[in-house]
């Protein structure tokens, strides 16, 4: 009788509920809310899975075929908006070099050159700084570029950098209020949004 008692109070076993080995994606299994992560799917706890399966959106299965088709997908599109990107383009832009000096820009003050487009940066245009923002790595070769485009008799090296745009200003003045500057307009190739070429316009 006690043994009876006992079996009778005992609770029934839970288990997760099994899904057949033949689902196929897209199949409807659960309610149209219900998302069953692939973590989830993988630890069972409340769904047995097929292992094709991968996770549950929608209620519909997602298999792992389906993500990979995803993921090739999106890549194809990745690499094809990057193939339209880097694109060669030739911009109008403007080769500015300037100097700040220290009593009215504490903060910025010395030599700087910057090749600008139609629109600055922050507005969805074009803009390199050369010697302020911009990836160290690729200084040298900017430098190099735009000496040789407006050659004032120094050699196109870094070192001789400081000097060039101080000729620079000399050569291709621009009279301002502020401060002493320079500006000459070129043509810049660009692909990936870096300056490939650069050829100043003929007069």
């Amino acid at each position: 009788m006690k043994a009876a008692l006992q079996e009778r109070d005992d609770p029934p076993v839970w288990e997760p509920r099994k899904f057949p080995d033949n689902l196929v994606s897209g199949q409807k299994v659960l309610g149209d809310s219900t998302y069953v992560s692939v973590d989830s799917v993988r630890a069972g706890f409340f769904f047995r899975f097929p292992a094709h399966v991968a996770c549950i959106s929608g209620g519909r299965v997602v298999t792992w075929d389906d993500i990979r088709r995803e993921k090739q997908e999106r890549q194809r599109r990745q690499l094809e908006a990057k193939r339209r990107t880097n694109a060669p383009r030739q911009i109008p832009v403007v080769v500015w070099v300037f100097y700040n000096d220290p009593d009215n820009f504490p903060f910025y003050s010395g030599w700087y050159t910057y090749i600008r487009g139609r629109a600055r940066r922050y507005a969805g245009g074009d803009e390199w700084s050369i010697n302020f923002r911009g990836p160290e790595w690729d200084r040298p070769r900017m430098i190099g570029m735009v000496m040789n485009a407006f050659p004032v008799g120094l050699l196109p090296m870094e070192e001789n950098f400081d000097a060039w745009m101080k000729e620079f200003v000399r050569t291709y003045p621009w009279p301002e209020k502020r401060r002493r500057e320079g500006k000459a307009f070129a043509w810049a190739t660009v692909s990936d949004r870096r300056i490939i070429k650069l050829e100043p316009v003929k007069e």
